[in-house]
């Protein structure tokens, strides 16, 4: 109890709404459903004029990490 009579009116304020954050991010995780990306399978239509030719890119690689990182993450948040 000595710490929070130490602390500044503005550093308790700072400390409670963090923690406000952190419960608010954990209501979520806890009541949402986790929505997992997908590749765009067809092309755009548009033509690329000026853009790099020599980048390729992994779309479904670049999902596939997401998903389960993003999982990952979110069930260890919610258990800690």
């Amino acid at each position: 109890m000595d710490l929070l009579k130490k602390l500044s009116r503005a550093e308790k304020k700072l400390i409670k709404e963090a923690v406000e954050a952190e419960l608010e991010r954990y209501r979520i995780y806890k009541t949402t459903a986790f929505v997992r990306r997908e590749a765009n399978i067809t092309s755009s239509p548009e033509p690329r004029y000026h853009g790099p030719t020599n980048e390729t890119s992994d779309q479904t690689g670049n999902a596939a990490a997401y998903n389960v990182d993003e999982l990952r993450r979110r069930v260890a948040f919610v258990k800690l």
